[in-house]
């Protein structure tokens, strides 16, 4: 009995494992000579309504062996609404472990993206390429491959866990009798994204500002249970090799919580901090440093023929925002720091030379051709840059306003300080300044002018209030006239009208008359004055 059992045992193997190999054949053939491209069109209406995205699909390969290979050729991503291209890619390939699925595991230990390119747009009229394409309308919200992930996930103290090495399909609190699913396990071992490519354009400037971030390699590596995964990329800015971008992180799925570091530029810019989803919006904290990063290798040549800043910047700046796209971080970003530009320059714009300018023509003649001019200040006055030696700023953000408490630049011959605000979205800067020359500058110019003794501090400095303001890069700088109005009045110096100042003239002459008795009411000089200087000058910006 037993040798017969042994025997029918043999028999039995050896009829399933013929069977077995007959199909397994069977099946290769069928599959090699199926060609898989018939469902290309049924594939894209899938990804599509997966997605929310128009999807489109050049062609689909199935290999056989070891291990299954799909492979999409040609994929490509669109806005469904204005149809501008968001994602396109030469190649997607994913591997199955043929073996694992006789073991009810579906394991795929490597998925490959090559050559990606992602555009993201900022349209002119301020929205983005991927905003309508990602609103929650637009992707089903039954089961299926993008139900929720929480919705995927077992009841707090089920006590229901995936088996180690994989992660397991949850199975219903209640089950039919006799309607026992399969209890697959999936695993994914590795995705990797080679030579990727990401295109950032701003329509919303002009010249259209546009960044090119190249040579993109992502490699992510999650865990068993496919909860948390390990993540590394690496990019070059502007296809210079030594601007990389070096990213890592681990990312946990359960707590959406995300840690991450970067690097940029050989470690001279570092951002650490960590990503939270709270009530289904990111949330980011991190810490912002940077150390003597030359500005002027970080500046497309393009936009080198206006007017931008140069020099080693160093910087120290703890931030926090919250949002789901680039505006909404932008205006909800708060933080504190401070910045510091050593040996810089504002490239193209000489705000000395524009500031005695619109003071006076007096003093820029003065300043040119008075024949004593020190041979320092000779480039301040005839060059078209703005140079200083060192700039500190001091900066609070709060819901993407930078407030600027202090502001200190300093160069040999002249000083710049005050402080201001600068709006992140709407790009407006209004800084309050004043520039004060050195003890030989000043003397230089009170001895060609003396009326210009009225604007020296107590110090003997010459020192000149003015504003920064308007919408970059487009802002005005104008003395602040009103100010230096009063400066003239309080000295008694009515004689600085006949001296060639033109501008301050214009504002005294108003002054002077609001200072006569009327017949009618009396009013005050404290009252009369300001009101007068402040109608001066809204005749003159008119």
């Amino acid at each position: 009995m037993v040798i017969r059992g042994i025997l029918k045992f043999i028999v039995g193997t050896v009829v399933v494992l013929f069977l077995a190999l007959l199909l397994g054949v069977a099946g290769f053939f069928i599959v090699k000579s199926l060609d898989p491209n018939i469902f290309r069109v049924e594939f894209e209406k899938h990804l599509t309504q997966k997605t929310g995205l128009r999807v489109e699909l050049g062609k689909i390969a199935f290999d056989w062996g070891p291990q299954i290979r799909l492979q999409l050729d040609g994929l490509k991503f669109y806005n469904p609404q204005s149809l501008e291209k968001m994602l396109q890619s030469d190649s997607v390939a994913i591997e199955v472990d043929l073996a694992a699925l006789f073991r009810k595991k579906f394991w795929m230990p490597r998925a490959t993206i090559r050559n990606p390119e992602v555009f993201v747009k900022r349209r002119a009229d301020g929205s983005w390429i991927w905003q309508p394409s990602l609103s929650a309308q637009a992707r089903p919200t039954g089961a299926g491959l993008t139900a929720p992930l929480a919705a995927a996930q077992p009841p707090a103290g089920s006590g229901t866990q995936g088996k180690t090495g994989s992660a397991a399909v949850p199975v219903p609190a209640e089950t039919p009798k006799g309607n026992l699913p399969i209890a697959w396990e999936f695993g994914l071992g590795k995705i990797e994204i080679d030579d990727g490519t990401i295109h950032y354009v701003d329509e919303t400037i002009q010249p259209a500002f546009s960044l090119d971030i190249v040579k993109c390699q992502v490699e992510l590596i999650p865990n068993a249970l496919l909860s948390s995964f390990h993540f590394t990329a690496n990019a070059s800015v502007w296809n210079v090799v030594e601007k990389r971008i070096e990213v890592e992180g681990d990312a946990d799925l359960l707590a959406q919580v995300v840690d991450f570091s970067g690097r940029f530029d050989k470690d001279r810019v570092s951002l650490k901090g960590v990503l939270k989803m709270v009530e289904s919006v990111p949330n980011i904290e991190g810490t912002l440093k940077i150390r003597e990063l030359d500005l002027e290798g970080v500046v497309p040549e393009v936009y080198k023929n206006g007017e931008y800043l140069a020099g080693m910047l160093s910087s120290d700046v703890r931030l926090s925002s919250y949002g789901g796209n680039p505006e909404m971080l932008l205006k909800s970003l708060s933080g504190r720091g401070t910045i510091r530009i050593e040996n810089g320059s504002l490239r193209n714009r000489n705000l000395v030379k524009e500031i005695l300018e619109k003071m006076s023509p007096a003093i820029a003649v003065a300043a040119l051709f008075g024949g004593e001019l020190p041979a320092e200040m000779t480039g301040m006055m005839k060059g078209n840059h703005t140079d200083f030696q060192r700039a500190t700023v001091d900066l609070t953000v709060e819901r993407g306003v930078v407030s600027i408490p202090q502001l200190l630049l300093a160069h040999a011959n002249y000083q710049l300080s005050g402080n201001g605000s600068y709006g992140l979205l709407d790009e407006r800067i209004d800084l309050g300044l004043s520039l004060a020359f050195s003890r030989s500058i000043s003397d230089y110019f009170v001895k060609k002018i003396h009326e210009l003794r009225v604007l020296c501090d107590r110090n003997g400095l010459l020192t000149i209030p003015f504003r920064y303001a308007g919408t970059v890069p487009d802002a005005v700088v104008a003395p602040d006239l009103q100010y230096i109005g009063s400066r003239v009045i309080e000295a008694g110096a009515q004689e600085i009208i006949t001296k060639g100042f033109e501008t301050l003239a214009k504002i005294l002459e108003p002054v002077k008359q609001a200072q006569k008795p009327s017949s009618g009411t009396a009013t005050s000089s404290a009252t009369s004055e300001p009101a007068a200087v402040a109608s001066a000058m809204q005749e003159m910006s008119n």
